[in-house]
């Protein structure tokens, strides 16, 4: 039973290594909340005894301040631990995977559990006949961090930032749209201005920069964000 449990065990940390460190630490923080509990009532009843007010007033504050410490820790571990479980258990949508994207077999990869292209290789209907996938001879002599490995952990993007041009003064938006144009290229800038083709993160960072070399002082916000996969 223990030669089947130990290689589960490994397999699966393996697999789902962010899951099981997010686990852990919510099992120690949890442990230590309530070892310190059990103590604590008897140690404040001692220190109400005791004929030092003023230490006994130093050291119940510091209890109190540890209770909460420990209280906000084990609501942040389960928040933590909570994210983990919905992305183990999040199905990827076949019909949103970009166009001849290459998936991935090798499922001996210590970041197979959380990477993009392993997860939507997993997605795969039944009835998709030819699918692109990396090499497994290539993933077989590569050392180290894998070239190919995408998280699976999904990113804010931007959608449409028509406000932003609204808000800023004709000439100044002007030469903010022929920068604009000179990055994304023209057909995209007016699709991404609608939010008809979303912003990555370092796409948000580089229109932001573009604001502020035109003079814009002000923070600026995109219409709206959704989060997505970054492919």
């Amino acid at each position: 039973m223990i030669k089947i449990f130990i290689p589960f065990i490994k397999l699966s940390f393996k697999e789902y290594k962010p899951y099981f460190i997010a686990l852990i630490c919510n099992a120690l923080i949890v442990s230590a909340q309530t070892i310190f509990a059990a103590y604590t009532l008897s140690f404040i009843l001692s220190c109400i005894e005791s004929k030092d007010i003023h230490a006994s007033f130093i050291y119940v504050t510091i209890i109190v301040g540890i209770e909460l410490l420990l209280f906000f820790l084990v609501l942040l571990s389960k928040n933590i631990l909570a994210k983990r479980q919905a992305i183990m258990e999040e199905k990827i949508d076949f019909a949103k995977v970009p166009y001849q994207y290459s998936m991935c077999l090798n499922r001996q990869c210590p970041q197979a559990g959380t990477c993009l292209r392993q997860l939507t290789e997993q997605s795969v209907p039944e009835n998709i006949e030819h699918w692109i996938i990396i090499s497994p001879k290539y993933l077989s002599t590569v050392k180290g961090g894998c070239p190919h490995y995408r998280s699976s952990t999904k990113v804010r993007y931007a959608q449409g930032f028509i406000g932003i041009l609204e808000n800023l003064p004709y000439k100044q938006m002007q030469t903010v749209i022929l920068h604009l144009m000179n990055y994304l290229g023209r057909r995209t800038y007016y699709r991404a201005r609608k939010g008809e083709r979303l912003l990555s993160p370092s796409e948000q960072q580089h229109i932001l920069n573009i604001l502020r070399n035109c003079g814009v002082t002000t923070t600026q916000e995109f219409d709206a964000y959704v989060e997505d996969y970054d492919w």
